[in-house]
């Protein structure tokens, strides 16, 4: 008798392929994604090689599957984040969750940023992930901004997310909080809010 096929969503929600992104994610996050071959992920999560290539067909499937899913985990992050706040500190707490990224091992920025920096641009589908994951956040950034009727949101939108995508690439060079906790202050300022 046969092994089963599995259908595409007993293939997406399978403990093995949860233990793959789970395994590639630590991987990737400490070492970056290109240093990182389908053997050590494969290694680190105590599957075969061939189990890893049943549930992704290549590394980049695995990578954009990667990438996905740390989004998710961003975009969660930023929801409990401003939960029950209004429009202006649900703006800040942009920088309230990059403060609690820099807190976490192995911190190198925002993780998308880095990885589309790493991967460079012939990355195309993960980088069409990197940018659709940016794009909710600006379009969250200005929705805010019209809610709490701040004159040019879609353009206080852009100015946010310079200052937190600048703040984190500091904090990461210096090792040192300080660039976010400015940014948030500057924030502030640019959305007339109490710091």
């Amino acid at each position: 008798m046969g092994r089963r096929k599995m259908t595409p969503e007993q293939r997406m929600s399978s403990p093995l392929r949860e233990r793959l992104l789970s395994a590639s994610a630590e991987l990737f996050g400490q070492e970056g994604i290109t240093p990182v071959g389908v053997d050590r992920i494969a290694a680190k999560a105590k599957v075969a090689k061939m189990s890893l290539y049943h549930y992704f067909k290549s590394k980049d499937q695995l990578v954009t599957a990667y990438l996905r899913r740390l989004a998710e985990q961003q975009l969660t992050a930023l929801d409990v984040e401003v939960k029950g706040k209004d429009a202006r500190e649900s703006i800040l707490g942009l920088f309230d969750v990059a403060l609690k990224e820099f807190k976490r091992p192995g911190f190198r920025g925002c993780a998308l940023s880095s990885a589309s920096t790493e991967l460079g641009p012939s990355a195309a589908d993960q980088q069409a992930v990197i940018l659709e994951a940016k794009e909710v956040v600006r379009s969250r950034i200005e929705g805010w901004a019209r809610e709490a009727g701040i004159p040019d949101a879609r353009d206080i939108a852009y100015q946010i997310i310079l200052l937190r995508e600048g703040a984190m690439i500091l904090a990461w060079m210096e090792s040192f909080h300080e660039p976010i906790v400015r940014a948030r202050r500057q924030a502030a300022k640019i959305i007339g809010a109490n710091p």
